[in-house]
């Protein structure tokens, strides 16, 4: 039967004071808690948040929450962030819920689900060959056809401007950022940043971004 829906889920363990998880899976929250619990955590996650989301839009979502916490994630290649207010965060996923009028939020349901939780091996595999195919791609420039020189403008200042440096950075005023630390600084606030920046063209990044 075709998957119609995926889960995007905030994960915290006592033994990473700190740090959440923050991913996405179209398998059950059963064999994906299964998998990270076989990877050889001490105890098991609590599952803070979860959202019920149509699989066409579950990578989207899932990368712009990643893009707006790029400069708190832990390691690229991984999807621990450090995020100390949990309930800050919280706030902040339930107001791009109601932005992008994704109402089914089941974080109850899903604790429900845990506590009658078996992890085995078979969940894991099961789940690790769907993961593959599912997991979304890093936010990179040259995913969105983006080369290294280009010029990009600030949407609420034209005259305020940085130019692509590398895959994942930006140079702007003299220093090597990434563009959601850019953002933060004109912004005032943490925030998804392709909204903001646009190429000499007229074209908007978060265009590019929601064509992935």
């Amino acid at each position: 039967m075709e998957t119609t829906h995926g889960l995007i889920y905030v994960l915290t363990n006592e033994c990473m004071p700190g740090l959440v998880k923050i991913g996405m899976t179209t398998q059950t929250i059963k064999a994906r808690m299964s998998n990270l619990y076989g990877t050889g955590v001490p105890v098991q996650f609590e599952c803070i948040f979860a959202l019920r989301v149509p699989v066409d839009d579950l990578r989207k979502v899932e990368q712009i929450i990643h893009l707006t916490y790029e400069d708190v994630r832990k390691n690229p290649h991984r999807e621990f962030f450090e995020i100390a207010d949990t309930d800050k965060l919280l706030k902040w996923l339930r107001g791009l819920c109601a932005a992008f009028h994704l109402q089914e939020e089941i974080t109850d349901e899903v604790n429900t689900e845990l506590n009658n939780v078996s992890f085995n091996d078979k969940a894991y595999e099961e789940e690790m060959a769907l993961e593959k195919k599912s997991r979304a791609k890093n936010f990179t420039f040259s995913g969105l056809g983006i080369a290294p020189g280009t010029t990009l403008y600030y949407k609420g200042d034209q005259s305020i401007t940085c130019v692509v440096h590398d895959d994942r950075k930006v140079l702007y005023n003299g220093e090597v950022l990434s563009l959601s630390n850019v953002s933060k600084q004109l912004l005032g606030y943490h925030a998804q940043p392709t909204p903001h920046w646009f190429l000499e063209d007229g074209t908007l990044l978060f265009d590019l971004y929601e064509n992935l």
